[in-house]
């Protein structure tokens, strides 16, 4: 189980498994429609959000997914509190709550998050495929990708937050950075190799041409 201190409300996460023996009626969060629901009987695997105000519970949630059935799935693995929202990466993808009350915010998916940080008062998301920056609103700034994914098979550090710049490594080693806007620093290494890659599709194609004589 994980809390946190929020002034005089307390916040604990927990990985909850076994079958539903809950009786009475429960908030359910479906991620795959973004709805909660009070009829919805969860799978064995589940994640419990509950608010406690001055050691009473008065909130509680059970987020459930596609991919609930399985225990691998369903882990507190990145979480985080912006501004005041409760924001928790869950089933694929990122999801907000209000922490007051525990009533879903907004929604947006991801395919596999390593990270999530807080810059700003905004989020900085490190996606396998890319990065972005969010707002507690929801709303995404700004998105940047590279050449490929952004994990270094060699062991190298693939995402790194500096004071002016983010630096990113993809699975071909390439180094990218990029400021806290989203503009583009340095990105020579992947330009390089994409020329590279395009002089080389040429000469295999006028090598090959049948009109050339």
């Amino acid at each position: 189980m994980i809390e946190l201190n929020l002034g005089t409300n307390v916040l604990k996460l927990a990985t909850v498994e076994g079958e539903w023996t809950n009786t009475r009626s429960e908030k359910v969060f479906h991620s795959e429609d973004s709805q909660v629901h009070n009829d919805l009987t969860p799978g064995p695997f589940r994640i419990e959000v509950s608010l406690f105000h001055e050691n009473q519970l008065t909130e509680q949630i059970f987020l459930v997914g596609c991919r609930s059935n399985k225990r691998s799935f369903i882990e507190l693995e990145q979480f985080i509190v912006l501004g005041d929202k409760l924001v928790v990466y869950f089933d694929g993808c990122i999801l907000a709550f209000d922490i007051s009350n525990l009533n879903f915010c907004w929604r947006i998916n991801e395919f596999e998050i390593f990270g999530l940080y807080i810059f700003e008062n905004d989020l900085i998301v490190y996606d396998e495929l890319s990065v972005l920056r969010i707002d507690k609103e929801g709303v995404i700034k700004w998105r940047y990708s590279g050449m490929d994914h952004f994990v270094s098979y060699k062991g190298n550090t693939a995402f790194e937050m500096n004071e002016d710049h983010i630096q990113l490594r993809d699975s071909f080693e390439n180094i990218y950075r990029i400021d806290y806007d989203g503009n583009v620093i340095d990105d020579s290494d992947a330009r390089s190799v994409m020329a590279t890659l395009s002089k080389s599709r040429k000469k295999r194609f006028f090598s090959i041409n049948p009109f050339k004589r």
